[in-house]
């Protein structure tokens, strides 16, 4: 009977986990590109650049709300990478957002270029290596290699 109970609470966690697995998968797609959209198509919609960023705090919540049930270097992995994301879109609400439409003198121009450099330079090394890390390690979970 206990063995049965074992296998009833593994199963449910599998399934939590599973769920949880595929709404990060599509979060973990789905915000860096919410982002990126914004830089590259619509640095002077405001709106686009709040709707990035309130993504990427849910997807912060998303991570610590779930954090009871992944592994520690999944977690770690998850951190890094919504960590990154939030710095990200906080330095271009701050600079690019409603409040900073007003400083348009050479160098906060200067500022808001090196800002763009650098956040399109995020997109082409960091976030995609931490999220090609993060894919393996919840497909590692999903095939149970990992706990």
């Amino acid at each position: 009977m206990a063995a049965i109970e074992h296998q009833v609470r593994f199963s449910r966690l599998h399934e939590q986990r599973a769920e949880i697995i595929s709404q990060l998968s599509r979060e973990i797609d789905e915000v860096p590109n919410a982002i990126r959209s914004y830089l590259l198509h619509d640095l002077r919609k405001t709106e686009v650049l709040t709707a990035a960023r309130i993504r990427a705090f849910k997807l912060f919540e998303l991570i610590r709300i779930n954090r009871i049930i992944l592994p520690p270097r999944t977690c770690e992995l998850l951190d890094q990478f919504s960590t990154v994301l939030l710095q990200l879109v906080l330095t271009l609400t701050a600079f690019y957002g409603e409040t900073s439409s007003a400083r348009t003198n050479p160098e906060m121009i200067t500022m808001k270029n090196e800002v763009k450099k650098n956040a399109l330079s995020a997109f082409g090394d960091e976030i995609p290596t931490l999220r090609d890390k993060l894919i393996e390690d919840l497909r590692g979970l999903l095939a149970g290699s990992s706990d």
